[in-house]
C-alpha cells in the first residue's frame, strides 16, 4: 500500500489500515518493524500534525522492486483465467462481503452484549 499509494508525500496509517481491512493499531505495530528494518520512513503529517505519513526508504523501494515479479506471477496464477470485467466483478463482490462481514461482527457483538445484560445466552446463529 505504501509503495502503490504513498508516492513522494506518503500515505497515512489510517489509509493503509482501510485499504488492508485491518486496524490502525495493527498497521502501527507492523510499521514499527518495517522502520526498524529500514524499509519505511515515518514523518509527521504537515497538514494536521497528529497523523504520520509513511514512505518507502530507498531500501524499501528496492525490496518492493525485487519482489514485484513474484507478486505478478502469483496474481497471474490466481486471476489469470479471469477477464478484466470478471476480475472487476469479483473485486466488487469481495468488497461487499468484507463490508458485510464487518457489519455482521458489530451486530453479533451488540447482540452478545445485550444477551449478557439480560442473562440470556446466545445458543447459536442457526437458532439452536
Amino acid at each position: 500500500v505504501v509503495a502503490r499509494q504513498g508516492g513522494e508525500n506518503g500515505v497515512n496509517v489510517s489509509d493503509v489500515a482501510t485499504r488492508l481491512n485491518v486496524t490502525g493499531a495493527f498497521v502501527t505495530n507492523e510499521v514499527k518493524k518495517l522502520v526498524k528494518s529500514g524499509f519505511i520512513h515515518k514523518k509527521s503529517n504537515p497538514d494536521d500534525g497528529r497523523s504520520v505519513l509513511l514512505t518507502l526508504t530507498p531500501s524499501g523501494y528496492a525490496k518492493v522492486q525485487a519482489i514485484e515479479p513474484e507478486i505478478v506471477s502469483v496474481n497471474n496464477r490466481l486471476f489469470g483465467e479471469l477477464s478484466k470485467s470478471d476480475f472487476q466483478e469479483l473485486s466488487r463482490i469481495l468488497g461487499s462481503l468484507v463490508d458485510g462481514f464487518g457489519q455482521t461482527v458489530a451486530l453479533l457483538k451488540a447482540l452478545s452484549s445485550e444477551s449478557e445484560k439480560s442473562g440470556k445466552a446466545i445458543s447459536g446463529i442457526a437458532g439452536k
